[in-house]
């Protein structure tokens, strides 16, 4: 019996566990590195995430976004994110691949999510992130990452 249970035991270690399901929870913050105040409506901030989130290789990607700008325009919140999604974690199933992330226009908003969502993906390779210098400034990331 103990030797059944031993070789079970042994025999469970060799499948390694090659994906693995995050949830995140972040805020958009309205207060740029820029000093300006910026806000997004949360069909945006679902997009993009949904948008860097599908580049950077996530499966079963799920996007929730709460406050922002009000349909009607009665208010301007802060965007709060809530999102779950599966990652590799092995290269026995995944391969690093190449991914290029960029916005002509929403540098904070990209900045934001790209810099919340990161450490849940294996890198091989990227480029250096660069500073926002106003809401039109470029966002440009690039590399190798495990999907």
């Amino acid at each position: 019996m103990k030797l059944m249970l031993a070789a079970l035991l042994s025999l469970t270690s060799v499948f390694a566990v090659t994906e693995k399901t995050i949830e995140k929870k972040f805020r958009i913050n309205s207060r740029t590195d820029f000093g300006a105040r910026v806000f997004y409506n949360c069909d945006s901030v679902e997009d993009r995430t949904y948008d860097i989130l599908e580049e950077l290789g996530a499966t079963d990607i799920e996007v929730r976004c709460t406050g922002g700008i009000d349909r009607f325009g009665n208010y301007a919140r802060e965007a709060y994110v809530k999102t779950t999604y599966t990652v590799q974690t092995s290269e026995e199933q995944g391969s690093f691949q190449d991914f290029k992330i960029r916005s002509f226009n929403s540098c904070h908003l990209y900045d934001s999510i790209f810099t919340n969502v990161m450490d849940s993906f294996t890198f091989e390779e990227m480029s250096d992130l660069r500073r926002c210098v106003s809401s039109r400034s470029r966002f440009i990331v690039s590399g190798t990452v495990l999907k």
